[in-house]
């Protein structure tokens, strides 16, 4: 809408002007309307243009004693026409089909006069008004509605007719209908009259639209057929028990019809009943409801029992009918019953075993007001009981598996004396024998132990599996030579004679049952080259991360031509360098990996447990890789912890590429992220805001960055890695009871959602355990995706090929098992629904413990998920003297691997830390920093970064291979 606003100062002195009386401002307010006409019919499109703008604050009145006037503004068509006395928008015959936007002026009366303008839509329909054809029958002699809409099913204009003063259709009689017959236009009924006698009528009525003038259809003919009078009763049969008050027939009249319709006995319904001669003493038929009921005191025989059934007319027309009544003689029939139940779970085998009982012939009820008592008879079994209340078989997760008769006493509740017989349940309790794929590896020429016990994941009966205790594990057919399993413990062996290549050994776990109960699985052995460590940089490089040509896919142009085949690292002294690696070789390119200084106030690498993060996305046309670190403020003292020092999160931008060598000096720009700045309690600052995490999906327009601050209880926050103005953090809501330690949150690949751990309260009060969350930034929800009472560490969602290209997430379970999840469906509240798709542990049993999971994606063409992870004999894995070794770890259960790398008890004993994968034209290699460790001492020697071929095939095809935390991008 726009104002037009015209005046005039002329003639006037600036001393008239102040002191004028003061004039209040215009106001005029012309709103936009929408109407409908006919093509081929001169129609009133929109009533009143004006009908709802407002003048002066006033609603806007036209005509002589108005407030307000309109005009056409512009040019508008031929044939649409503005009645500017009634504000009418008006079409005439020959306007064409099709949509017209015709804009007026609302103006005021003043002078000048103040006016606004208004663009109003005026569409012409061709007209589509179909009637159909109804039919409709009542009785005669009675007032009825046959038909109750005769535009029910009629359309106008496209759409379904509705009748009213705020519907699209009216109907009227055509011609001259029945006496008694009439037609309601405002519903769209036909009635008549109890005056209009029986035959069929044929009725014609016109539909209309509401345009001005109307389009009508018609005149379209329903039919109304009246019948004649007809009552005819139908005779019923029941049974009673002898000895119990019963209603054997619950309605005489509900197979019975009055004029053509179902009988419907009360006070609205159309007939009464009512009894014939004599009834036998104790039977009695209830008027009003049609029921036949009998007392305690009728005797069993056969009985025959007269009613009569009448209309409502008056006089009233009625005929009558016997019903049959049967009372028995007591009786107790049980009925067999059989259900299964699993070993080793608690479950109800039987919901009822007086399911398909009788007693008297009527069915079984338990309970005070029942007809029955129920109680176990005999000996039965101890894990399986009977509830007498309800009839249920329960068995215990104690019962083992067996066939089992069990008999029941079912007795009749009334006497006297009671009746009772005995009844037989049988309970099928199946064997649960579990038996899952599990994978190992060892190294080809060496004797070795690749899986420590095949069993270790499954379960008898709901039990862990113990050897020689609840079952046995034996060889499947066709093991290769070489191979062998030992029954005792589980343990797969393989000799030096056996090759190089990928093994399926089948194998049976069964119980101890005679005979046993069985199940078959398969193990899979990878038999690999010997996994060789290799010195890429003797430099003590800190927390490596590699920039995005990780991913197979190097980019020498990008970053102005410093490439991407790159990582960064932080020294002792705070200095945050970039080093180049050869990708061919698997060597860092400087011996001293110092090839870019990007800050030299960087937190110390190994001060908060992680260094600087890349941060990827796409900015004027090209993929740009920063940094996002915890940084201290220049000028203020690196101080041990950060409530009493001056540090904050921060970020880096390489503004140019000139390596030191050059002599051009620093060309990258460290900046406090904007929420980082300033100092305060309990909000982002640069004295308690710390370990940020950047996205890292190359299409976004900007990269996000999550980080947390020393609040208490801790607090996380998102922000733009921007400087722009307006950009501020936004606080991740934690529900009640929910906090979180900052470690561990993770973005979901190219979405506004972020995977994180947090403790939440679970079982006894103030019992907590720490679980997996997801958090949309968007919407605000948050979802609590694991609810079980053992603690979750790392976990990472993405998008993953060999599950269907499903988002799926792992976490680690007390750091003793992966477990995957694969989304199978969606909340109302738009959070995912995931469903547990594998649990993968350790087979070797001297190493257990799982930590520093991380996932990628490699291509040989056929793309496989990966999560590399340390492994350790204990939980230390974050100490300088504990040796730990390295896995890599297949995660859908279609391609089981569990290859070990490097193990814990490997000789010299190292400590591996901060591992990272690169996937070089040789395929993927798992870099880490290697120290010695020293028992007893915080002082250790760091032998630089090293790393291992992965043993995973070339990338080869479309995808290459592509960072998991990254998404399916940019390789695919």
């Amino acid at each position: 809408m726009r104002t037009i606003k015209r005046s005039l100062i002329s003639g006037l002195s600036i001393a008239a002007i102040v002191f004028a009386l003061p004039l209040r401002a215009q106001s005029i307010t012309a709103a936009p309307d929408n109407g409908t006409a006919d093509a081929g019919i001169a129609s009133r499109a929109i009533a009143n243009v004006a009908a709802n703008d407002t003048v002066n604050g006033a609603p806007a009145i036209l005509g002589t004693s108005g407030n307000a006037t309109v005009a056409k503004s512009g040019t508008w068509p031929m044939n649409v026409l503005l009645n500017t006395t009634s504000g009418a928008i008006t079409t005439t015959a020959l306007t064409p089909v099709g949509t017209y936007n015709v804009t007026y002026l609302l103006c005021d009366l003043s002078t000048p006069v103040n006016c606004a303008a208004a663009t109003d839509t005026v569409t012409v329909i061709t007209p589509s008004i179909i009637p159909v054809a109804d039919s409709g029958m009542a009785d005669a002699g009675l007032a009825s509605r046959p038909i109750p809409n005769v535009a029910l099913n009629d359309a106008v204009n496209g759409v379904p007719a509705t009748l009213g003063p705020l519907g699209n259709a009216t109907v009227s009689q055509s011609g001259t209908w029945p006496a008694g017959l009439a037609l309601t236009p405002s519903t769209g009924a036909i009635s008549a009259t109890a005056a209009v006698p029986a035959g069929t009528y044929s009725l014609a009525y016109n539909l209309c639209d509401r345009n001005v003038p109307a389009y009508c259809a018609g005149p379209t003919t329903d039919t109304v057929t009246l019948i004649a009078a007809s009552v005819l009763p139908v005779s019923e049969s029941g049974i009673s028990d002898a000895g119990i008050a019963s209603q054997p027939i619950l309605n005489v009249a509900a197979n019975d019809t009055v004029n053509g319709a179902p009988a419907t006995l009360g006070s609205s319904g159309n007939a009464t009943v009512a009894q014939v001669g004599t009834w036998p003493t104790g039977i009695v038929l209830n008027n009003s409801t049609g029921a036949v009921t009998t007392t305690t005191a009728v005797p069993a025989g056969n009985y025959s029992l007269a009613y009569r059934l009448c209309d409502k007319s008056v006089p009233a027309t009625c005929n009558s009918t016997t019903d049959a009544l049967t009372v028995i003689a007591s009786s107790i029939v049980p009925g067999a019953d059989s259900g299964t139940a699993v070993a080793g779970i608690a479950s109800r085998a039987i919901p009822d075993v007086t399911a398909n009982d009788t007693v008297n012939g009527a069915p079984v009820m338990l309970g005070t007001s029942g007809n029955a008592t129920l109680a176990q008879s005999g000996s039965w079994p101890a894990g399986i009981t009977l509830t007498p209340s309800t009839g249920a078989v329960l068995t215990t997760t104690a019962q083992l598996p067996g066939v089992f008769n069990l008999q029941y006493l079912l007795c009749d509740r009334n006497g006297p004396p009671a009746g009772c017989a005995t009844g037989t349940a049988t309970v099928m309790v199946t064997a649960a024998i579990v038996a899952l794929p599990i994978a190992g590896s060892a190294v080809v020429g060496t004797a070795a132990t690749p899986i420590g016990n095949v069993t270790s994941q499954d379960s008898v009966n709901n039990a862990p599996v113990s050897l020689g205790g609840n079952a046995t594990v034996t060889q499947g057919a066709a093991w290769p030579t070489g191979f062998a399993l030992n029954s005792a413990s589980g343990a797969i062996t393989t000799s030096t004679a056996v090759i190089r290549g990928t093994y399926s050994l089948p194998y049976t776990l069964c119980d101890l049952n005679s005979p046993p109960d069985c199940a078959n699985a398969t193990a899979t052995v990878a038999v690999t080259a010997p996994y060789s460590e290799v010195l890429a940089s003797a430099a003590p490089m800190g927390d490596v991360e590699f920039d995005w040509g990780r991913d197979g896919v190097p980019c020498p142009a990008c970053n102005f031509g410093d490439g991407n085949d790159r990582a960064n690292w932080t020294d002792r002294l705070g200095n945050l360098w970039i080093a180049h690696l050869n990708p061919t070789t698997g060597l860092f390119v400087s011996p001293n990996a110092q090839d870019e200084l990007v800050d030299t106030t960087a937190y110390f690498w190994n001060t908060w447990g992680n260094g600087p993060e890349w941060a990827f996305s796409t900015q004027n046309g090209q993929v740009v890789s920063q940094l996002v670190y915890s940084r201290w403020a220049p000028g203020q003292p690196a101080q041990p912890q950060p409530p009493a020092g001056f540090a904050g999160a921060a970020y880096a931008t390489q503004t140019a590429f000139n390596d030191l060598n050059s002599g051009a000096g620093n060309n990258w720009s460290a900046k406090f992220l904007p929420g980082a700045i300033g100092k305060g309690n309990g909000t982002p600052g640069t004295n308690n805001s710390n370990l940020p995490e950047g996205s890292q999906c190359n299409t976004d327009s900007f990269a996000e960055a999550i980080f947390k601050n020393f609040a208490s209880p801790l607090q996380l926050f998102t922000e733009p890695v921007t400087s722009a103005p307006g950009t501020t953090p936004a606080l991740v809501p934690f529900p009640a009871g929910v906090t979180s330690n900052g470690i561990g949150e993770r973005f979901v690949p190219c979405t506004h959602q972020l995977l994180f751990q947090a403790s939440a309260p679970f079982g006894t009060a103030g019992q907590t355990v720490q679980q997996v969350f997801w958090y949309n930034w968007d919407t605000g929800v948050i979802e609590q995706l694991t609810t079980d009472p053992v603690n979750k560490y790392a976990g990472f969602m993405f998008r993953a090929p060999d599950f269907g290209g499903h988002y799926i997430y792992f976490t680690l379970a007390d750091h003793t098992a992966v477990e995957v999840f694969e989304q199978t469906g969606t909340n109302a509240d738009g959070s995912p629904v995931f469903t547990l798709a594998n649990t993968i542990t350790s087979p070797d049993p001297n190493e257990i413990y799982i930590n520093s999971a991380e996932p990628f994606i490699n291509c040989t063409p056929t793309c496989t998920t990966y999560v590399f992870a340390t492994l350790a004999k204990n939980n230390s894995q974050n100490t300088i003297t504990e040796p730990n070794g390295f896995a890599v770890i297949a995660l859908s259960p279609a391609t089981p691997l569990f290859n070990i790398l490097v193990t814990a008890a490997s000789f010299p004993a190292r400590q591996r830390l901060d591992p990272e994968y690169f996937i070089t034209p040789n395929g993927p290699y798992l870099y880490y920093n290697r120290i010695v460790p020293q028992s007893g001492s915080t002082v250790y020697k760091n032998e630089g970064e090293w790393f291992i071929d992965m043993q995973l095939g070339a990338p080869s095809g479309t995808c290459v291979g592509s960072s998991a935390e990254g998404g399916l991008v940019p390789g695919c």
